[in-house]
Protein backbone atom coordinates (compact mmCIF):
# COMPACT_ATOMS: atom_id res chain seq x y z
CA UNK A 1 0.00 0.00 0.00
CA UNK A 2 1.50 3.36 -1.01
CA UNK A 3 1.78 5.94 1.72
CA UNK A 4 -0.23 9.10 0.96
CA UNK A 5 1.37 12.53 0.74
CA UNK A 6 2.10 14.94 2.38
CA UNK A 7 2.43 12.88 5.56
CA UNK A 8 4.96 10.36 4.23
CA UNK A 9 7.60 11.69 6.62
CA UNK A 10 5.18 11.18 9.50
CA UNK A 11 4.91 7.49 8.67
CA UNK A 12 8.68 7.12 8.91
CA UNK A 13 9.26 9.07 12.10
CA UNK A 14 6.17 7.71 13.78
CA UNK A 15 7.59 4.27 14.51
CA UNK A 16 8.39 5.10 18.12
CA UNK A 17 5.71 4.59 20.72
CA UNK A 18 6.69 7.81 22.48
CA UNK A 19 5.75 9.79 19.39
CA UNK A 20 2.36 8.09 19.34
CA UNK A 21 1.66 9.29 22.86
CA UNK A 22 2.74 12.85 22.00
CA UNK A 23 0.58 12.77 18.92
CA UNK A 24 -2.45 11.59 20.84
CA UNK A 25 -2.15 14.44 23.30
CA UNK A 26 -1.96 16.95 20.46
CA UNK A 27 -4.90 15.39 18.68
CA UNK A 28 -6.97 15.60 21.84
CA UNK A 29 -5.88 19.21 22.46
CA UNK A 30 -7.03 20.36 19.02
CA UNK A 31 -10.09 18.13 18.84
CA UNK A 32 -9.41 16.93 15.31
CA UNK A 33 -12.84 16.59 13.66
CA UNK A 34 -11.93 13.81 11.21
CA UNK A 35 -9.23 12.31 9.06
CA UNK A 36 -8.95 11.14 5.43
CA UNK A 37 -10.01 7.54 4.93
CA UNK A 38 -6.55 6.59 3.64
CA UNK A 39 -5.07 7.10 7.09
CA UNK A 40 -7.35 4.61 8.81
CA UNK A 41 -6.20 1.09 9.70
CA UNK A 42 -2.54 2.03 9.30
CA UNK A 43 -1.57 1.33 12.90
CA UNK A 44 -1.97 -2.22 14.16
CA UNK A 45 1.08 -2.27 16.39
CA UNK A 46 -0.17 0.03 19.13
CA UNK A 47 -2.96 -0.38 21.60
CA UNK A 48 -5.16 2.41 20.26
CA UNK A 49 -8.65 1.03 19.77
CA UNK A 50 -10.29 3.94 18.02
CA UNK A 51 -9.41 4.39 14.32
CA UNK A 52 -9.98 8.14 14.51
CA UNK A 53 -7.59 8.42 17.46
CA UNK A 54 -4.95 6.31 15.76
CA UNK A 55 -5.05 8.37 12.58
CA UNK A 56 -5.02 11.61 14.56
CA UNK A 57 -1.95 10.42 16.44
CA UNK A 58 -0.29 9.62 13.14
CA UNK A 59 -0.90 13.10 11.78
CA UNK A 60 -0.04 15.04 14.91
CA UNK A 61 2.90 13.00 16.15
CA UNK A 62 4.76 12.61 12.92
CA UNK A 63 7.45 15.26 12.59
CA UNK A 64 10.14 16.36 15.05
CA UNK A 65 9.01 19.05 17.48
CA UNK A 66 11.86 21.28 16.32
CA UNK A 67 10.44 21.54 12.80
CA UNK A 68 6.81 22.42 13.52
CA UNK A 69 4.70 24.07 16.16
CA UNK A 70 1.61 22.19 17.27
CA UNK A 71 -0.67 24.95 15.95
CA UNK A 72 1.22 24.83 12.64
CA UNK A 73 0.62 21.09 12.49
CA UNK A 74 -3.09 21.68 12.97
CA UNK A 75 -3.22 24.38 10.26
CA UNK A 76 -1.33 22.22 7.77
CA UNK A 77 -3.65 19.30 8.44
CA UNK A 78 -6.74 21.45 8.03
CA UNK A 79 -5.47 22.92 4.74
CA UNK A 80 -4.58 19.50 3.33
CA UNK A 81 -7.94 18.14 4.39
CA UNK A 82 -9.76 21.06 2.74
CA UNK A 83 -7.81 20.64 -0.50
CA UNK A 84 -8.62 16.93 -0.61
CA UNK A 85 -12.31 17.90 -0.84
CA UNK A 86 -11.73 20.58 -3.47
CA UNK A 87 -12.66 20.42 -7.14
CA UNK A 88 -11.58 23.15 -9.56
CA UNK A 89 -13.96 23.04 -12.51
CA UNK A 90 -15.79 25.03 -15.15
CA UNK A 91 -18.82 26.91 -13.89
CA UNK A 92 -22.26 25.53 -14.67
CA UNK A 93 -25.43 27.55 -15.33
CA UNK A 94 -26.76 26.40 -11.97
CA UNK A 95 -23.75 28.01 -10.22
CA UNK A 96 -24.70 31.52 -11.28
CA UNK A 97 -26.35 32.70 -8.04
CA UNK A 98 -23.66 31.11 -5.87
CA UNK A 99 -20.86 32.74 -7.88
CA UNK A 100 -22.57 36.11 -7.61
CA UNK A 101 -22.96 35.75 -3.83
CA UNK A 102 -19.36 34.59 -3.29
CA UNK A 103 -17.91 37.36 -5.46
CA UNK A 104 -19.90 40.16 -3.86
CA UNK A 105 -19.09 38.85 -0.37
CA UNK A 106 -15.40 38.67 -1.22
CA UNK A 107 -15.20 42.24 -2.51
CA UNK A 108 -17.54 43.75 0.07
CA UNK A 109 -14.65 43.99 2.53
CA UNK A 110 -13.14 46.74 0.40
CA UNK A 111 -16.24 48.92 0.50
CA UNK A 112 -15.12 50.95 3.56
CA UNK A 113 -11.76 51.62 1.87
CA UNK A 114 -13.27 52.94 -1.37
CA UNK A 115 -16.44 54.67 -0.22
CA UNK A 116 -16.51 57.17 -3.10
CA UNK A 117 -16.14 54.43 -5.72
CA UNK A 118 -17.73 51.34 -4.17
CA UNK A 119 -21.17 51.56 -5.75
CA UNK A 120 -19.71 52.04 -9.21
CA UNK A 121 -17.31 49.15 -8.64
CA UNK A 122 -20.14 46.94 -7.39
CA UNK A 123 -22.22 47.73 -10.48
CA UNK A 124 -19.24 46.84 -12.65
CA UNK A 125 -18.87 43.48 -10.88
CA UNK A 126 -22.54 42.69 -11.42
CA UNK A 127 -22.42 43.73 -15.07
CA UNK A 128 -19.35 41.58 -15.67
CA UNK A 129 -20.93 38.51 -14.07
CA UNK A 130 -24.17 39.01 -15.99
CA UNK A 131 -22.30 38.34 -19.24
CA UNK A 132 -18.95 36.63 -18.75
CA UNK A 133 -18.23 35.66 -22.34
CA UNK A 134 -15.67 35.35 -23.84
CA UNK A 135 -14.11 34.51 -20.49
CA UNK A 136 -13.83 31.04 -19.03
CA UNK A 137 -15.56 31.03 -15.66
CA UNK A 138 -13.85 28.68 -13.20
CA UNK A 139 -15.05 27.77 -9.73
CA UNK A 140 -13.70 26.17 -6.59
CA UNK A 141 -16.20 23.54 -5.48
CA UNK A 142 -15.81 22.20 -1.95
CA UNK A 143 -18.17 19.43 -0.91
CA UNK A 144 -20.61 20.47 -3.64
CA UNK A 145 -20.61 24.15 -2.64
CA UNK A 146 -19.10 26.97 -4.68
CA UNK A 147 -16.57 28.71 -2.42
CA UNK A 148 -14.49 30.55 -5.01
CA UNK A 149 -14.55 31.79 -8.59
CA UNK A 150 -12.43 33.50 -11.19
CA UNK A 151 -12.71 34.69 -14.80
CA UNK A 152 -10.01 33.99 -17.39
CA UNK A 153 -10.27 36.19 -20.49
CA UNK A 154 -8.50 35.12 -23.69
CA UNK A 155 -5.92 37.21 -25.49
CA UNK A 156 -7.60 39.47 -28.03
CA UNK A 157 -10.54 40.38 -25.78
CA UNK A 158 -11.51 44.03 -26.24
CA UNK A 159 -12.50 46.15 -23.23
CA UNK A 160 -13.73 49.73 -23.05
CA UNK A 161 -11.90 51.91 -20.54
CA UNK A 162 -13.56 54.50 -18.33
CA UNK A 163 -12.76 57.26 -20.84
CA UNK A 164 -14.28 55.28 -23.70
CA UNK A 165 -11.02 54.11 -25.25
CA UNK A 166 -10.76 50.49 -26.33
CA UNK A 167 -8.10 48.17 -24.91
CA UNK A 168 -7.22 44.83 -26.49
CA UNK A 169 -5.66 42.16 -24.30
CA UNK A 170 -2.25 41.05 -25.55
CA UNK A 171 -2.24 38.05 -23.17
CA UNK A 172 -4.90 36.08 -21.29
CA UNK A 173 -6.05 37.96 -18.19
CA UNK A 174 -7.40 36.96 -14.79
CA UNK A 175 -10.30 38.99 -13.42
CA UNK A 176 -12.59 38.92 -10.38
CA UNK A 177 -10.73 36.29 -8.39
CA UNK A 178 -12.91 35.69 -5.32
CA UNK A 179 -12.96 33.33 -2.34
CA UNK A 180 -15.82 33.23 0.14
CA UNK A 181 -14.73 34.92 3.39
CA UNK A 182 -15.54 31.83 5.45
CA UNK A 183 -13.41 29.63 3.17
CA UNK A 184 -10.22 31.69 3.22
CA UNK A 185 -6.90 30.44 4.52
CA UNK A 186 -7.15 27.09 2.72
CA UNK A 187 -5.24 27.92 -0.46
CA UNK A 188 -8.34 28.17 -2.65
CA UNK A 189 -7.33 31.43 -4.30
CA UNK A 190 -3.94 30.00 -5.22
CA UNK A 191 -5.60 26.85 -6.56
CA UNK A 192 -7.83 28.93 -8.84
CA UNK A 193 -4.82 30.96 -10.01
CA UNK A 194 -2.82 27.82 -10.78
CA UNK A 195 -5.69 26.59 -12.94
CA UNK A 196 -5.64 29.89 -14.84
CA UNK A 197 -1.88 29.50 -15.34
CA UNK A 198 -2.38 25.93 -16.58
CA UNK A 199 -5.07 26.94 -19.07
CA UNK A 200 -3.13 29.95 -20.34
CA UNK A 201 -0.03 27.83 -20.89
CA UNK A 202 -2.09 25.07 -22.53
CA UNK A 203 -3.46 27.70 -24.92
CA UNK A 204 0.05 28.67 -25.98
CA UNK A 205 0.22 32.03 -24.20
CA UNK A 206 3.59 33.44 -23.24
CA UNK A 207 2.25 35.41 -20.29
CA UNK A 208 -0.73 35.86 -18.00
CA UNK A 209 -1.84 39.25 -16.69
CA UNK A 210 -4.11 40.68 -14.02
CA UNK A 211 -5.03 43.99 -12.41
CA UNK A 212 -5.31 44.88 -8.75
CA UNK A 213 -5.06 47.86 -6.40
CA UNK A 214 -3.04 48.68 -3.31
CA UNK A 215 -5.98 48.04 -0.99
CA UNK A 216 -5.85 44.34 -1.94
CA UNK A 217 -2.60 43.58 -0.12
CA UNK A 218 -3.32 39.93 0.69
CA UNK A 219 -4.01 39.20 -2.96
CA UNK A 220 -0.91 41.11 -4.08
CA UNK A 221 1.31 39.07 -1.77
CA UNK A 222 -0.14 35.86 -3.20
CA UNK A 223 0.41 37.05 -6.79
CA UNK A 224 4.00 37.98 -6.03
CA UNK A 225 4.68 34.62 -4.38
CA UNK A 226 3.45 32.99 -7.58
CA UNK A 227 5.90 35.05 -9.64
CA UNK A 228 3.76 37.91 -10.95
CA UNK A 229 5.68 41.16 -11.37
CA UNK A 230 4.57 44.75 -11.84
CA UNK A 231 3.74 45.77 -15.40
CA UNK A 232 3.17 49.55 -15.20
CA UNK A 233 2.41 49.71 -18.92
CA UNK A 234 -0.85 47.89 -18.13
CA UNK A 235 -1.94 50.39 -15.46
CA UNK A 236 -5.12 52.40 -15.90
CA UNK A 237 -6.97 55.10 -13.95
CA UNK A 238 -10.75 54.73 -13.56
CA UNK A 239 -10.62 57.98 -11.56
CA UNK A 240 -7.82 60.58 -11.31
CA UNK A 241 -6.90 59.48 -7.78
CA UNK A 242 -7.17 55.73 -8.43
CA UNK A 243 -4.49 53.57 -10.04
CA UNK A 244 -5.38 50.03 -11.05
CA UNK A 245 -2.04 48.28 -11.29
CA UNK A 246 -1.08 45.73 -13.91
CA UNK A 247 0.84 42.54 -13.12
CA UNK A 248 2.30 39.95 -15.48
CA UNK A 249 3.52 36.37 -15.11
CA UNK A 250 6.02 35.11 -17.68
CA UNK A 251 4.81 31.55 -18.31
CA UNK A 252 8.16 30.48 -19.75
CA UNK A 253 9.91 31.32 -16.48
CA UNK A 254 7.51 29.81 -13.95
CA UNK A 255 7.13 26.20 -12.85
CA UNK A 256 3.52 26.71 -11.74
Amino acid sequence: MSRPQPFEAALTVHQRERRVAVGCRKAQKYNVPGVPREFKNLWGGFDLADEHERASCLLFGGLPDSTRTSQGEFSAFQEDKAMSRLQIRDARPSDRDAIRAVTLAAYQEYAPLMRAHWEGYRRNILATMAEVKPAEQIVADQDGKVVGAVLLYPAGTVFSSADGAQVTLRWPEVRLLAVAPEARGQGLGAALMRECVRRARQGGAGALTLHTTDIMQVAIRMYERMGFVRAPELDFHPAPEVTVKGYRLDLAETAL
